[in-house]
């Protein structure tokens, strides 16, 4: 009975430890994934998005709250059914997916990667959303621009 004790103590004390290690590791990709300056979401295998980082609220202007648990159509292709949306298009193997998109009045890029198990199954995508926006009106808008077009067209 005490070696049953002794051994349940051992348990406990090792799968607390391994669940503080895990909490550790998630905290620290979100660290990681809140630096990187771009809007990145993170969804489910069905698009659920399950975490945004503040470069991703900051640039829809919505709180996290408001974004996490909604669906990836919803909020990148304003579309009203799950079907309608560019990656619903994309075979879910597929290792990368990019669109091109407008919201309100400005264009973006947005990307999606499988995140994939030890198996190879997909349980959910990583996606970014570059507001390319401003680059186009500076490339679009120059001498450079005009210059390069005349040379193409000779």
């Amino acid at each position: 009975m005490v070696n049953d004790l002794v051994e349940l103590k051992k348990l406990t004390q090792s799968l607390i430890e391994r669940e503080k290690r895990m909490k550790s590791g998630i905290k620290r990709w979100e660290n990681i994934l809140e630096s990187i300056p771009i809007p990145i979401f993170i969804t489910n295998d069905v698009g659920e998005i399950e975490f945004v980082n503040n470069s991703m609220t900051e640039e829809l202007g919505e709180a996290r709250e408001s974004l996490v648990g909604k669906f990836c159509h919803q909020i990148v292709g304003g579309f009203a059914e799950h079907g309608q949306c560019y990656c619903s298009a994309v075979d879910a193997d597929d290792s990368f997916f990019k669109e091109d998109l407008i919201i309100g009045d400005a264009l973006f890029t947005h990307s999606r990667t499988p995140i994939k198990n030890e198996n190879g199954d997909v349980i959910g995508y990583i996606c970014t959303l570059n507001n390319v926006t401003a680059l186009i009106k500076e490339y679009t808008d120059t001498p450079m621009t005009e210059f390069l077009c005349r040379q193409q067209t000779n």
